[in-house]
């Protein structure tokens, strides 16, 4: 009787402790003890976790009177990629769908593509191990340039063949990359009218000051936009909207301009990629 008794006695003095945990390969702690079940004394403090890689640890305390079963679910890690654009219009795509942000789990890639109308795209691969935001500015397929900018290479007067006037000469060059076989389009306008307007594309800095009739070409020319004699010697201007093909990579534009009486005032020139 008095084994039985000590034996009664023992078992009312512990309680059982049991974990149930969700996924059901998690690591379970109880006591320090790496268990999911535990026999304690009866008002011992229980400290418990929960952990497993790729979800939220899960843990705590309390005082065991009873015997106690937990049911512990953990929540999976989930990251936000999210992309702001310029223009803010732009279309973004992630992993296949149009959307500008998906919630992902860690180490996710994601491959990404914004776009608009008028604008060149981007594209590229983001893996997600945290909280991330990306701002893509798109740059626009139309550049306009102020001529001001521009290297102005001035050279002597020229006699135009069947004129009696004296040209006067000046070539702007523009930085510009021209893509072979891509379409562009150049805009321009002045408002005082030169006798002959040149446009090339070259990879050269220079132009040529000392040839006749071939001064302002560029050094080594790429290709010829156009040439026009509009035949002008007043303040009538030209203007210039010209669709063509790049024959080959250039680094510039030149401008040649030759006025009979006036240089001619120039505001802006516009290049637009058709591509």
């Amino acid at each position: 009787m008095q084994i039985h008794s000590s034996k009664l006695l023992l078992s009312d003095c512990s309680v059982i402790v049991k974990i149930i945990a969700y996924p059901a390969n998690a690591t379970v702690t109880i006591n320090g003890i790496k268990t999911s079940e535990l026999e304690i004394k009866k008002g011992e403090i229980v400290s418990w976790s929960v952990s497993f890689a790729g979800y939220y640890s899960q843990s705590g305390k309390f005082e065991a009177q009873k015997d106690v079963e937990l049911t512990i679910t953990l929540g999976k890690i989930l990251y936000t990629f999210s992309i702001t654009t310029s223009p803010t219009s732009a279309k973004v795509v992630m992993n296949g769908v149009e959307t500008k942000s998906v919630t992902v789990e860690p180490g996710t890639n994601v491959a990404w593509e914004v776009s608009a109308t008028g604008y060149y795209s981007q594209s590229g691969n983001q893996i997600v191990t945290e909280n991330t935001s990306k701002k893509i500015i798109l740059s626009s397929k139309t550049k306009i340039i102020s001529v001001s900018s521009a290297t102005k290479t001035s050279y002597d007067n020229e006699r135009l063949p069947g004129s009696a006037y004296t040209a006067y000469g000046n070539s702007y060059r523009f930085p510009y990359s021209f893509i072979k076989g891509r379409s562009y389009t150049i805009k321009y306008s002045t408002s005082i009218g030169p006798w002959v307007y040149e446009a090339f594309t070259s990879t050269a800095t220079g132009v040529n000051t000392s040839t006749p009739m071939s001064k302002g070409q560029p050094t080594t020319l790429t290709q010829t936009i156009f040439s026009t004699n509009n035949g002008s010697n007043a303040t009538s201007g030209i203007s210039v909207n010209k669709t063509f093909t790049a024959s080959a990579d250039a680094s510039y534009i030149f401008l040649n301009l030759k006025s009979t009486q006036y240089y001619p005032t120039v505001g802006s020139l516009t290049i637009i990629d058709n591509s």
